[in-house]
C-alpha cells in the first residue's frame, strides 16, 4: 500500500551531452569527462521538466558533472527554483579519478540553483573524487548515496537523482539487492526516468526503468511507458 513507502526516488540520466554524439557532426571538441549538454539535449531537459509536476519533488541531487547539473537545473526551476544539491557519488563510471567535476565559480555562475559540494567526507561519506575504482567500489558508491536517502527521508517524499547511463545499472542492482554481472545490462536512454520505492518492510521495488514518454513528440520511436 502507497502509505507504506518510506521514500521514493526518481534515478534520472541526463540529457543529450557532446559526449553522445560524434565530434565530427559539430566541429566542436569538449573535455572527455565533462561536456555540456547539445542544443538537442537542451530541449530535452524542458520536456523532461514539464513531466515533473511542480512540487512533486521534495529534494534534488546531482552528479557533479556539468550535463547532470544542465539537466536537473531546468527541472529545479519548474520546482519552484528548489535547491540540487551536488553529490560526486553520482558521476559516471570512468570519470578521471582525480577529477573532481564542474568547478564551484562556474556551477555559482552557470547554475545558481546548484549547491556545490566543497569538503569531504561527503554527505554520503564518499570523496570529492572517485579514485580508482573496480566493480566492488561502484556498487559501494551506490550503497553509500542508498544508505543517506533511505536514513535521510522515511516519510514517503520523492527525491529525483540527476546521474549517467553507466552508474545506473549500479544504483539500480544495489537498490533491489542483485548482483552486478558483466551480462547485466540496463538501458538507459538521455532523460530517463527509473522510479524505485522504498516500503516500511524493508523492501524495495522497482516501479519502471528507462521511461522516455516526455519525449515521444520529439523521438516517436522511442519506446516508452505509458
Amino acid at each position: 500500500m502507497e502509505e507504506d513507502v518510506l521514500l521514493r526516488i526518481l534515478f534520472i540520466r541526463h540529457a543529450q551531452s557532446y559526449g553522445n554524439i560524434r565530434e565530427w557532426e559539430t566541429g566542436d571538441f569538449y573535455e572527455k569527462d565533462d561536456p555540456p549538454l547539445t542544443d538537442y539535449g537542451i530541449k530535452q531537459t524542458k520536456l523532461l521538466a514539464v513531466r515533473i509536476e511542480k512540487g512533486e519533488l521534495d529534494a534534488i541531487y546531482s552528479s557533479t558533472l556539468e550535463r547532470a547539473i544542465q539537466t536537473a537545473h531546468e527541472c529545479a526551476k519548474l520546482q519552484g527554483e528548489k535547491p540540487i544539491v551536488l553529490m560526486p557519488d553520482l558521476m559516471e563510471n570512468g570519470t578521471r579519478e582525480d577529477y573532481f567535476g564542474l568547478d564551484t565559480k562556474t556551477v555559482r555562475e552557470k547554475y545558481p540553483l546548484a549547491v556545490p559540494c566543497t569538503s569531504q567526507p561527503t554527505i554520503t561519506g564518499g570523496g570529492l573524487t572517485l579514485g580508482i575504482e573496480n566493480t566492488q567500489g561502484k556498487t559501494n558508491r551506490a550503497k553509500r548515496i542508498l544508505n543517506y536517502l533511505r536514513k535521510t527521508y522515511t516519510k514517503g517524499e520523492t527525491v529525483a537523482l540527476f546521474s549517467h547511463g553507466g552508474f545506473s545499472r549500479y544504483f539500480v542492482s544495489a537498490a533491489l539487492g542483485i548482483e552486478i554481472h558483466p551480462k547485466l545490462k540496463l538501458s538507459s536512454n538521455n532523460t530517463s526516468v527509473t522510479k524505485l520505492k522504498f516500503y516500511k518492510d524493508g523492501t524495495a521495488k522497482l516501479s519502471f526503468l528507462n521511461d522516455t514518454s516526455h519525449l515521444y513528440e520529439m523521438h516517436k520511436d522511442l519506446t516508452y511507458t505509458i
